[in-house]
């Protein structure tokens, strides 16, 4: 009778501690706690123990911390291609993290991805092109636009003094709306949390 019940225990044991084994393999395997690209813009996932992955990415694409780690002790292709070609490389802190700026003996520079991508070429910009992808809601008081990113950071929305009424309408609905958007901006001056709106990004 003790044996049977000593027996019993064990199972009990047994099970409770392969339920417990098993939880703590599926918690460090998921992907709970990484980077995931959501209309073209890196969003925390979790609690990530790594900062924001730089450059561009596509729609899905998932980044775990120790992937992010590796790619910060990796070359970055922009940044070679940058001082292959003569540039010299100095990073821009933002609020949504770093971007490489790669600088020209002529007094030019590109963003360096651009750069990379042949969106932007040595003598083309005395200023570089500092937009990128913002995902977010926007939202409206008074006149004042802001965008509430994924990233959980408000930022104040600025239209350019020059901005075509087709791009202030479309703002307009977006705060009405309250619909999620993906923009092109860039944060001027950076730090600021001002986002001069450059345009939206078509699903």
């Amino acid at each position: 009778m003790m044996l049977a019940m000593n027996k019993k225990v064990l199972i009990i044991l047994g099970l409770i501690l392969a339920i417990g084994v098993a939880v703590l393999a599926a918690r460090l395997i998921s992907p709970e706690d990484t980077w995931i690209c959501k209309d073209g813009a890196w969003v925390k996932h979790g609690n990530p123990s790594g900062p924001m992955p730089t450059g561009s990415c596509k729609e899905g694409e998932q980044i775990s911390p120790k992937e992010v780690q590796k790619e910060i002790t990796l070359p970055n292709p922009a940044s070679q291609n940058c001082t292959e070609k003569g540039g010299k490389l100095e990073m821009l802190q933002e609020t949504a993290g770093t971007l490489g700026i790669c600088k020209f003996s002529d007094g030019s520079e590109c963003e360096e991805w651009q750069f990379y991508r042949g969106e932007c070429k040595k003598g083309q910009y005395t200023k570089a092109d500092t937009s990128h992808p913002y995902s977010g809601i926007i939202t409206k008081d008074k006149n004042i636009f802001f965008l509430k990113s994924d990233t959980g950071v408000e930022y104040t929305l600025s239209l350019p003094a020059a901005a075509a009424s087709e791009l202030k309408s479309r703002v307009d609905a977006a705060a009405v709306s309250k619909e999620k958007v993906t923009i092109l901006a860039a944060e001027t001056p950076p730090l600021s949390k001002i986002l001069i709106l450059k345009g939206f990004v078509e699903k």
